[in-house]
């Protein structure tokens, strides 16, 4: 036998692998391919070839891997972080992580070693939870009382109305408070930047309509939002929609939608109501469209004064440049995101 092979059995070269699998850094990556190359019989040259390392880093890793093992090859960087869990356990653990949240590392590791018997330390856990699926995000939250198959109905009534050719609105109110939002930008390392805000709470009261259609816009400024608002803009749709093509506006479930003034004149306009279900703002297109408002009106920028602000909002909203409309393509796609039940 070559003194260069290391003698692995392949259970030896099957936990390597496991190792490796766990492993983000690269170099460490390269030192563990390293041992496994040799203990399946390559020579020095062919894993020079192979991983574009040189003879003497080779020789260092496998004096490093001979004397104390793994621990000794990685520099104990990563101890206890190593793929200890079979795979029927590491399919458990994922099991368990998808019923219960955990909020931090040590919960985890508290639930391997009672369930397993097996230690890993926080940060040695890490490289495991990445390679069964999992990273550390922020959890999202969706209303309580949602109902999925009332969004299914939903989707198959607004995807028979477009075949059938009606132009269809979104209807609904936003209300942006005078002030800066801050946001996230690139920004100097090292330094903190500011930006100026106001301390008043003016708003402006917005109620707007939205078409997929055409990606039309019609929006306006309201001293306040009532059934008078949505009246206003019924007429405001219908005035520009004056051909014999079928009209649906989709409301969200605030009670002036429901006014009956509202119903009386969308029957006399010859326009029919589709209420969205409730608990959906998900299927709400123009939801998406307040929110682009508010990244690029309100997001890291300051105002003076609240008639420029109003200005700016209502400026966005009035745009009819090529490269607006391009962005509402992107934007407004009718991919509707349905919001999973989820179990008490």
């Amino acid at each position: 036998m070559s003194e260069t092979i290391i003698p692995l059995s392949k259970s030896d070269i099957k936990t390597l692998e496991e190792i490796h699998a766990c492993l983000s850094d690269k170099g460490d990556a390269d030192k563990v391919k390293a041992i496994i190359l040799l203990g399946k019989g390559w020579s020095y040259p062919q894993i020079e070839e192979a991983l574009l390392l040189n003879e003497r880093t080779i020789h260092r890793y496998r004096h490093k891997f001979l004397i104390g093992g793994i621990d000794e090859l990685l520099d104990n960087k990563y101890k206890g972080g190593f793929c200890k869990l079979s795979c029927e356990e590491r399919n458990q653990l994922a099991e368990e992580l998808r019923k219960n949240i955990y909020s931090n590392s040590i919960s985890i590791c508290n639930f391997i070693r009672k369930t397993f018997g097996k230690i890993y330390t926080p940060k040695g856990l890490v490289p495991l939870l990445h390679r069964i699926g999992f990273s550390y995000k922020k959890t999202k939250s969706i209303p309580g009382k949602l109902n999925t198959e009332d969004q299914e109905k939903f989707i198959k009534v607004y995807k028979k109305a477009r075949k059938q050719g009606k132009k269809i609105y979104f209807l609904d109110s936003v209300h942006p408070t005078y002030n800066m939002l801050p946001d996230y930008a690139w920004l100097p390392t090292g330094e903190e930047t500011h930006i100026k805000s106001n301390p008043g709470r003016q708003r402006i009261n917005i109620f707007g309509a939205y078409s997929p259609n055409d990606q039309s816009i019609i929006a306006h400024n309201y001293e306040t939002v009532n059934a008078d608002t949505v009246l206003d803009i019924l007429r405001k749709i219908k005035k520009i929609n004056f051909d014999n093509i079928p009209l649906l506006l989709i409301l969200d479930n605030a009670r002036y939608n429901y006014n009956k003034k509202v119903r009386q004149l969308a029957k006399k306009l010859k326009i029919k109501l589709k209420y969205l279900p409730a608990y959906a703002p998900n299927l709400n297109l123009i939801e998406r469209l307040w929110h682009l408002m508010k990244k690029e009106v309100q997001a890291n920028r300051y105002y003076e004064t609240f008639d420029e602000f109003k200005s700016s909002c209502m400026k966005f909203l009035g745009q009819h440049s090529g490269s607006f409309k391009e962005k509402l393509s992107s934007l407004m796609t009718e991919n509707f995101h349905l919001f999973p039940m989820q179990s008490s």
